[in-house]
């Protein structure tokens, strides 16, 4: 009964003389209250909400075809070329009506191939030619959506690979920063879990580091990673970055670096000052070659996020993990399980970090809005896939796809038998 009934509206529908499903008005109505997005992320939340389904008359298409179809084969097996003529002609109104009103999801071309059978068996071979041709040349648009889709410059795409890499050097600062954070509270609260004589004694020998011994610190440990990170992400050329379906992971790679860099590299030379200056204390110092190794591991992992290499990937990865765990744990045990005879060392230790760990902290804060001002810069010249309230559409690029698009099924429909 459904089936009949489906049949009988289209026949009527087809009949009428105009069909629209107001689909273009209804787009640019909310095209009309939507901000076109300053950054990454505003353009993402504007393309959330049209990306929302707007009911048409044309979105049961799907049904709709497998209704044709097998009226077409009914047709056909009961010898009623009339009846197979009237449905076709109803079809064709209605998928230029279609794709005229630019409801193309899903093609209107799903009775085709039962179209085809149907004539081949009521003997009209110039219009099962046509339907066989149509036939093909819609399996041919699966392969590509346009056949001659509008010229897309390399100078078209790039502000938009800038705008989305920008923003998320933006979410790495400050995911970089707040595990700067985490170390520098975990740092600073170890002198409240210890007795007050610790923290007094541990206060008086710190101050045997001098400012020279601060600025070797901060220097060596913060500023000359944040230096050549900030060179290599402002040096190295855009095409030579890896051309990742997640831009996200390299970003966060490379400032997991960064952190890893400022979270050891403090540690290992604040070690080695005090012990330089307490070691008739039997102060222990850490070595030189333990300061390199540090340096070494977090650069190849810096610099594995500018190769293309999986392996790469894997050992920076691996080395930004142990390095940042390595610390991570020891300032957890120091603050927890720590002896009362150790605690003066841990509490000594871990009061010369703040100076560096602060540093860090600042200079990564900083790198959020300077990348929110690159993100913002770029994507106010992306205007291939800018919203505009005047183009019904995702953007401008997607508005010209659909109108060749459009244009392109149409010659299809109009290609005589």
């Amino acid at each position: 009964m459904a089936h009949a009934d489906a049949i009988r509206l289209f026949g009527e529908a087809s009949r009428l003389p105009v069909s629209n499903s107001y689909r273009k008005e209804l787009l640019l109505r909310r095209l009309e209250i939507l901000p076109p997005g300053n950054d990454v992320l505003e353009r993402s939340f504007t393309r959330a909400y049209l990306w929302m389904w707007v009911p048409s008359v044309y979105a049961s298409w799907g049904s709709l075809s497998l209704s044709l179809s097998a009226r077409a084969e009914e047709l056909a097996a009961a010898g009623d070329r009339e009846g197979f003529q009237s449905l076709a002609e109803a079809w064709e109104i209605f998928a230029r009506r279609s794709i005229e009103g630019g409801d193309m999801r899903p093609t209107p071309f799903g009775p085709v191939p039962a179209f085809a059978r149907a004539a081949q068996a009521l003997g009209l071979e110039p219009q099962a030619a046509r339907y066989s041709r149509l036939e093909s040349a819609v399996e041919k648009r699966k392969q590509e959506k346009v056949a001659h889709p509008p010229v897309v410059e390399r100078s078209d795409i790039m502000p938009g690979v800038m705008a989305t890499r920008a923003a998320w050097q933006r979410v790495a600062s400050a995911g970089a920063g707040v595990v700067i954070l985490a170390a520098f509270l975990l740092a600073a609260s170890g002198r409240w879990m210890r007795g007050l004589q610790a923290r007094r004694l541990s206060a008086s020998l710190v101050q045997v580091l001098g400012s020279s011994d601060y600025r070797r610190i901060i220097i060596g440990g913060v500023v000359i990673p944040f230096l050549a990170h900030s060179l290599a992400e402002w040096l190295i050329p855009t095409a030579s970055l890896p051309d990742t379906t997640d831009p996200g992971l390299v970003a966060a790679l490379r400032f997991g670096a960064l952190a890893a860099a400022i979270l050891t590299l403090p540690a290992l030379l604040a070690f080695r000052q005090l012990g330089l200056h307490l070691e008739r204390l039997s102060w222990s110092k850490t070595s030189v070659a333990a300061v390199a190794a540090s340096a070494t591991m977090t650069a190849f992992a810096a610099a594995s996020g500018y190769t293309l290499s999986m392996p790469a990937w894997v050992i920076g990865w691996a080395f930004v993990i142990v390095l940042s765990g390595v610390v991570f744990i020891n300032l957890l045990f120091g603050v927890l399980v720590t002896p009362r005879r150790d605690a003066l060392q841990f509490l000594t230790w871990t009061r010369s970090l703040l100076p560096a760990y602060a540093t860090g902290l600042l200079l990564l804060a900083i790198l959020v809005p300077f990348h929110h001002a690159r993100d913002k810069h770029w994507t106010k010249l992306n205007v291939l896939t800018k919203i505009e309230a005047g183009v019904p559409a995702m953007n401008r690029y997607e508005y010209q796809v659909e109108n060749q698009l459009r244009n392109e099924l149409l010659e299809l429909l109009d290609a005589k038998p």
